[in-house]
């Protein structure tokens, strides 16, 4: 499905966005640089055109007053792309003079590349307007071999065949996007000056360690030409930079995340911010007090992993669902269901526990006041009762009890997370400010399910914001201002990471988190 393009006015500043249908709008301005995640709040205003209706409109009217929101005010992080629009951003001028302060290089095209276990994201800037890149993604080829990284390891230990595999597997899923991404903009591929790539720690490893290559040489510059690489589709004097680590299981997507969602300014103030970056692998990092911790955990259900019809987030994701007298499905670029998405999953489950098919320990159960058509929905099979979702002509969608029981260690481990890490800075629930979503793609992770369904502390919605892809949005804003890489060294410096195999909070919590409150 084509998406339809439109422009974007910003005023004061008169700057031009190119934007496609559904777009979020606080990602469109934060990776064209006129806002970040450490600003305030993401208040703007409708002068003209039309933007979407809003994904939460209590929350909005919590902040504005009735004649405000007549006026046209919102909140850009519930608010999508869906027309041509003039938007008011009052500190819009300020924020082009800071992020185009200074660029390494000013001419021709560079391209971000956020690689993630299951989704590869990049997206192709023209540097000398660092205007809106043009956007694709991929599911990442290795999880044909195996759907989760532990596995993908695994083969790779004392067998180059398999690790040089995995890694033409990643350089291929790169060229394959590149390709894609100049064919849309109508360019050279050679036009690429420079590529900025940030990966899960240990696809860093798969991506570098190719037969032929000394991973413990090439680690240690980070910043190479692509002839010194097996990436021959770039021009040889291409510049390819791999932001840096932060330790051996956290990498330099989350890196990117954090500088991404300003959490660098956060560190010292009393309140804490929290960023939950949600994927296979997915990491949480607490700011505040003086101190950034992170950790990593594993959650494979948010790329589709071990869910019987679960899917990274494409054409015909299931990404939100209702339940009245039926369901209401709703899936990306509104095609015909495939799958469904973790965003989905998340939706899912909290829109059966608020209608009583999900009990406190996780079983499907069918309540005594049912319409017929939900009571249909349920069956047995020989691995116990489903819950029907959608029967089309790709395939059945249903959800069974090992679904929910990946759900609920996914939950276990985020949750568990979040507390670990306020513990570590000495924080709890009640001293959060707020909580940043970052997401791969454009999955809608609800503020208000994700609450319901306990993968998050217990904090008004309002305090949770979407930022989007805030890996890759790192990515994108060190190619357009070199400034920023003494911020990418003070971040691994900074930051201090947090072993949750031996944190006692973590194994306290995850076993209550296990469960769900209804």
């Amino acid at each position: 499905m084509i998406k339809t393009v439109y422009t974007i006015e910003l005023q004061p500043s008169g700057k031009l966005l190119v934007a496609n249908e559904g777009d979020n709008l606080l990602t469109l301005l934060m990776v064209a640089g006129m806002l970040s995640a450490d600003d305030d709040n993401d208040k703007v205003k409708l002068e003209k055109g039309s933007v979407s209706p809003s994904v939460e409109a209590q929350k909005e009217a919590a902040i504005f007053s009735k004649s405000e929101i007549a006026e046209g005010w919102m909140l850009a992080s519930l608010r999508r792309v869906s027309g041509n629009a003039v938007i008011y951003l009052p500190t819009a001028t300020e924020k082009v003079d800071r992020h185009q302060s200074i660029r390494p290089i000013t001419s021709g095209y560079g391209l971000s590349v956020d690689i993630g276990a299951g989704t590869i994201a990049a997206g192709l800037i023209e540097l000398a307007t660092m205007q809106i890149p043009i956007l694709d993604s991929t599911i990442n080829s290795q999880m044909t071999i195996a759907a989760d990284l532990t596995s993908r390891m695994a083969l790779c230990r004392n067998n180059p065949q398999q690790q040089c595999q995995l890694s033409k597997m990643l350089w291929d899923d790169i060229e394959t996007l590149t390709r894609k991404l100049t064919n849309k903009a109508g360019i050279n591929i050679n036009e690429i000056k420079i590529v900025s790539l940030v990966a899960n720690r240990y696809l860093e490893d798969m991506l570098y360690t190719a037969c032929c290559y000394d991973y413990n040489d090439t680690k240690k510059t980070r910043n190479w030409l692509a002839k010194q690489l097996p990436c021959s589709f770039f021009n040889d004097d291409c510049q390819i930079i791999l932001l840096p680590e932060i330790s051996d299981d956290i990498g330099s997507d989350t890196t990117a995340a954090i500088l991404a969602a300003g959490l660098l300014d956060k560190r010292d103030n009393e309140q804490v911010t929290l960023l939950v970056d949600f994927g296979m692998s997915s990491e949480v990092v607490a700011a505040g007090g003086g101190k950034i911790v992170a950790a990593s955990i594993a959650s494979p259900p948010f790329e589709g992993g071990h869910i019987d019809c679960g899917m990274r987030v494409g054409t015909g994701a299931i990404t939100q669902v209702t339940i009245e007298d039926d369901l209401i499905l709703q899936t990306y670029a509104d095609a015909i269901p495939k799958g469904i998405s973790g965003a989905g999953l998340v939706s899912l489950i909290a829109a059966m526990l608020n209608n009583n098919m999900l009990n406190n320990s996780g079983r499907l159960v069918i309540p005594e006041n049912i319409s017929p058509q939900l009571k249909e929905r349920f069956r047995y099979s020989i691995n116990g009762m489903e819950f029907v979702l959608s029967i089309n002509k790709f395939k059945e969608i249903y959800i069974n009890q090992n679904d929910i029981r990946q759900m609920q260690l996914a939950k276990g481990n985020i949750y568990a997370a979040c507390q670990s890490v306020l513990a570590a800075i000495g924080a709890s629930t009640e001293d959060i400010e707020q909580i940043l979503i970052a997401e791969t793609t454009g999955a809608n992770i609800s503020a208000k399910a994700s609450l319901i369904a306990g993968f998050l502390p217990e904090v008004e919605d309002k305090k949770i914001i979407s930022i989007g892809n805030a890996a890759w949005q790192g990515a994108y804003l060190v190619l357009g201002n070199k400034l920023l890489e003494s911020k990418l060294q003070e971040i691994v410096t900074t930051v201090e990471r947090l072993d949750l195999t031996s944190d006692t909070v973590f194994a306290e919590q995850f076993i209550t988190a296990m469960n769900f409150s209804v």
